[in-house]
């Protein structure tokens, strides 16, 4: 049986035949390119486990791009000769550039990315890592204080994707510190109401003293926040403490 990184490889190499007679395009576009110009063919993936990667951008500057296909393959045409930094993309991942020594109408080349490993560590005692990015989770792991963690890359309203323990999952980044990436967090100093907009006197949820949350934007003397239970409003700047 093949494997995904032998499948795609092959794929590719018998694109980049096809393309070079000028039958097809790999990644569909059929274009020519100006006789001044090249294009890269390739196919991109995970350096730990070599399946491909979809959904990286492939980019020249910031005029040429591209995206690879659900197979891992992009094509960048329309590029000069010479040598140039291309660079790769995708959330979760590190961002790779890579020096290509363009010199002939089609080159190929596979690209690996490494796994974006930004650490966080748990701020406080049983600090619950679970299956989905809300409160009603499946808990998968209960973790102590200063437990290290790697970031995915991944957020969602507050919640960050994380491995811990051998297990990928999410935890409220109220709960994390982070050398490698900023984390909006504060807490509520005392019980009192989240409002529907900043000068509202309209509330729309209880919130209690020591509640961490997750800010996402300020006005005047107001700040946004989100709670863990997905609740986002309004309080007044002084009721949180860094």
């Amino acid at each position: 049986m093949f494997t995904a990184r032998a499948k795609a490889l092959g794929m590719c190499i018998m694109i980049l035949a096809l393309v070079t007679f000028g039958i097809a395009g790999c990644g569909g576009n059929s274009s020519e390119s100006p006789a001044e110009t090249g294009t890269l063919i390739g196919v991109v993936y995970d350096s730990q486990n070599t399946a491909v990667l979809g959904g990286v951008k492939v980019s020249y500057g910031t005029d040429l791009f591209t995206t690879s296909s659900p197979r891992g393959v992009f094509e960048l045409v329309a590029l000069p000769y010479g040598s140039l930094e291309i660079s790769f993309s995708k959330q979760g991942y590190k961002v790779s550039n890579r020096t290509v020594d363009l010199k002939e109408p089609k080159m190929f080349v596979e690209i690996l990315l490494d796994i974006d490993q930004s650490l966080a560590n748990t701020l406080v005692d049983e600090v619950k890592l679970r299956k989905d990015p809300n409160l009603n989770g499946e808990i998968l792991e209960v973790l102590a204080k200063e437990t290290k963690l790697v970031l995915t890359g991944e957020i969602n309203k507050g919640w960050y994707g994380v491995i811990a323990a051998e297990k990928n999952g999410w935890v409220w980044g109220g709960y994390l510190r982070s050398t490698d990436v900023k984390i909006p967090r504060m807490e509520i100093l005392a019980d009192g109401k989240l409002y529907k907009e900043a000068n509202s006197t309209e509330g729309i949820e209880d919130i209690f003293a020591g509640i961490p949350v997750i800010v996402t934007g300020t006005s005047s003397s107001w700040t946004k926040i989100l709670l863990p239970s997905g609740a986002e409003g309004w309080l007044e700047t002084t009721a949180l403490t860094g």
